[in-house]
This record gives structure tokens, C-alpha cells and sequence, in this order.
């Protein structure tokens, strides 16, 4: 397969992100299924990623103000990951990505209103979209509850401000 042309790219990243964010919330709730304890579930994973990172960069330098900056995104992602594994210990899969799938809705009217980005007529016409079809599933399911709403709102304030910090940074 060529990717030399934007359509192949983006159809190829497209395919690998929402393969890769499907495989990991099935696994997720896999886990939390069998190991309840979020918290740790959390810490383990994170233990492997910094692991993993110095296997895989050995030369990987720790600057101690860098660490300092990057102290409240962390927090966030942290937040942002126990709050996804906390759902999940409560709601379905497909409750879970439905409240996902809301994310856009919240974190726009954060850009807007924190970073005065301006969200053009389409965008808001695809957010109601999203809305709509959000409001018909939570109708339809017998066992819908709002336990992941949490993690719509960390997941939206670490998009923000990981934003605000590239654009600072």
C-alpha cells in the first residue's frame, strides 16, 4: 500500500487509531474485569510505558524542569486514564464509547470559551449530529447510567490543555 498521497494517510492513521483505541478499551475492560483495583491497574501501566520508553531510548536525557512543566498534563492524563478504567467498571463497552464519542462536544466548548477558537457552522452541525445519536442510544439502553461522564470531562480538559501547552511550548 502506497501512502504517498494525504487520502492514504489519513485513511491509514484513521484505521490504526481507532484499531489501536478499540483494542485498548476491550483490554481495559478485560482487565478490570478480572483486577478490579483501578488505581493499581493505572500505576502498572504506567510503570510499563516508563519502562518501555527507557528500553527503547537508552539515551532518553531527564531534564528536571521539563518534568516540572509537564507535572499538571500528567495529572491530567493520569486522571484521564483512571477515570476511563473507572467507568468501565461500571458501564458496557459500547456505553463507554458512546460517552467517548461525546468527547468533541465538550472539548469544543472548552476551546471556545478557554481558548477563544472559533468552531465553524459545520462543526457545530456534526457536534449536534453526535448529540442526537448520543441521546437516541442512552434511550434505547435499559442499563444506561452516567458513571462515565467523568471521563468525558478529564478526557476534555487534558485535550485543552495538552493544546494550550503546544501552542505555549
Amino acid at each position: 500500500m502506497q501512502l504517498d498521497d494525504p487520502f492514504s494517510k489519513t485513511l491509514y492513521a484513521s484505521t490504526f487509531f481507532s484499531l489501536s483505541s478499540i483494542s485498548m478499551i476491550l483490554l481495559n475492560k478485560a482487565v478490570i474485569i478480572v483486577f478490579p483495583y483501578s488505581a493499581m491497574v493505572l500505576m502498572f501501566q504506567n510503570l510499563m510505558t516508563i519502562l518501555l520508553l527507557k528500553k527503547s531510548y537508552p539515551n532518553l536525557k531527564f531534564e528536571q524542569q521539563m518534568a516540572i512543566n509537564w507535572i499538571p498534563r500528567v495529572c491530567l492524563f493520569c486522571t484521564n486514564t483512571y477515570s476511563s478504567l473507572m467507568s468501565l467498571s461500571y458501564i458496557s463497552v459500547p456505553t463507554f464509547t458512546v460517552f467517548r464519542n461525546t468527547q468533541p462536544i465538550v472539548s469544543s466548548l472548552l476551546d471556545y470559551f478557554v481558548r477563544q477558537e472559533v468552531i465553524s457552522p459545520l462543526s457545530i452541525l456534526f457536534l449536534h449530529v453526535i448529540l442526537f445519536g448520543a441521546f437516541i442510544y442512552a434511550s434505547n439502553d435499559m442499563y444506561y447510567n452516567f458513571y462515565g461522564i467523568d471521563h468525558v470531562i478529564s478526557m476534555s480538559l487534558y485535550s485543552v490543555i495538552v493544546k494550550m501547552s503546544f501552542k505555549n511550548h
